[in-house]
């Protein structure tokens, strides 16, 4: 395996976890995974630049995660202004 290889599946890795992490029963860990995939915090990698190393459009996946996590996502947005 190369190295290209090696980073390809460890970004693959972290955009599951991040997607895996939203079906938690722990609202501290979909809050944090929804914080990494919206760009809502200091992150060394984020998931859009995660998205472009995998070919994936992430606007396709915020479009419906938005949908499906309109309230945890007002809740991160109304903490960020504080």
């Amino acid at each position: 395996m190369s190295v290209h290889d090696g980073y390809h599946l460890l970004i693959r890795d972290m955009v599951n976890l991040a997607l895996r992490d939203l079906k938690s029963k722990r609202e501290k860990i979909r809050r944090e995974a929804l914080a990494w995939i919206f760009n809502m915090g200091h992150y060394s990698i984020c998931f859009d630049d995660c998205c472009a190393v995998l070919g994936i459009e992430p606007v396709v996946i915020k479009e419906r995660l938005q949908r499906l996590f309109a309230v945890e996502l007002k809740k991160l947005e109304e903490a960020r202004k504080c």
